[in-house]
């Protein structure tokens, strides 16, 4: 019986997230405020019912309540981000939340299934992340010095780069980390910093061309250091923010030819 449960299961879960897939899409179209939001409610049930479909299976198979703990825990973590997030962020893209709560369900399940331990270390450490991620916008708008930064976002960054180049051991045949840390996942918001602060109040050609300049210097670097999953990160940044600066899809185009 359990096993054609889990048969079963498995075409729910798959109907489920092609639903909601397809729920992004239509949101992304002109529609009126009650039809948005009505997508984005139905959004939050496939969410419930593939995690509730998902940790059933997992504590029919296992049989243990760590599971349905996590679970409650895993549920309460979701509703809290959903109305915090309404409540201090009321222009923020409910979209792009849903969307990061369908990709942590994904995740926590592969975690349940194989290790609970490490799923809950790693809904410990979201939930922490996700109490910063509250804060850092009202930080940004208070201290307004931040966006008079520019050259030391990116003087930092490559800097930094440089000195895991120079001075890092190759490990599984990158350069990533010095003394234990990994400097570019720092930088990954120093880059993003740099680029709001130059492209912020105007977008000239000159200003586009600097910021070719910068993120050229970083991606060039973390290539030499043959970490090129985090050079794909960056280059993908910079196409991205260079586009919504300048609404001109030939900076796109370019981007992705080159």
């Amino acid at each position: 019986m359990i096993n054609v449960i889990v048969e079963l299961s498995k075409y729910v879960i798959l109907t489920l997230m092609v639903i909601y897939t397809f729920h992004c899409f239509y949101l992304v179209k002109q529609q009126s405020e009650e039809e948005r939001n009505e997508s984005l409610r139905q959004q939050l049930m496939l969410i419930f019912f593939m995690d509730f479909t998902a940790f059933l299976v997992i504590y029919l198979k296992t049989g243990k309540l760590q599971v349905v703990l996590f679970y409650v825990e895993m549920m309460a973590f979701f509703a809290g981000i959903q109305i915090l997030y309404r409540i201090f962020y009321k222009k923020a893209s409910i979209l792009l939340l849903n969307n990061m709560c369908m990709l942590l369900s994904v995740g926590f399940i592969m975690l349940c299934r194989l290790d609970i331990a490490s799923a809950n270390k790693q809904l410990l450490i979201v939930a922490c992340g996700s109490a910063v991620a509250l804060v850092i916008p009202v930080m940004i708008r208070k201290m307004k010095f931040l966006k008079d930064l520019t050259w030391i976002y990116a003087g930092v960054g490559v800097v930094l780069l440089a000195a895991v180049l120079v001075l890092a051991q190759t490990s599984y045949g990158a350069k990533l980390s010095l003394m234990g840390i990994q400097p570019s996942e720092v930088i990954k918001l120093t880059f993003v910093f740099f680029m709001a602060s130059l492209l912020a109040r105007e977008v000239t050609f000159k200003k586009v061309v600097l910021a070719t300049v910068v993120a050229g210097l970083h991606v060039g670097i973390l290539v030499l250091s043959r970490d090129l999953g985090s050079a794909v990160i960056f280059f993908v940044d910079y196409m991205v923010m260079i586009y919504v600066s300048t609404r001109k899809p030939v900076y796109l185009g370019i981007g992705l030819a080159g």
